[in-house]
């Protein structure tokens, strides 16, 4: 059974909304415990200044060991 080009594209559009409606967050601000981890890196970054943790320029994107990303915070500070 084949459907036609137009049911095709409202269904496809249909699931898009959908998507979209079942994504969307119920609650303001963070909720997860890697948001506060992010807002607190940003905290710090802004008031001292300078980013006490990075030990290598390798440790920026998180690639250095047991180093975490800090392109995030660096924006929000």
């Amino acid at each position: 059974m084949l459907i036609s080009r137009r049911v095709f594209i409202m269904l496809m559009f249909s699931l898009y909304l959908w998507n979209a409606v079942i994504r969307y967050p119920l609650i303001n601000g963070p909720h997860v415990a890697d948001g506060f981890v992010l807002m607190r890196f940003a905290f710090v970054i802004s008031n001292f200044g300078e980013i006490p943790w990075i030990l290598d320029l390798s440790s920026y994107l998180g690639m250095y060991p047991f180093s975490e990303p800090m392109g995030i915070p660096v924006l929000l500070a």
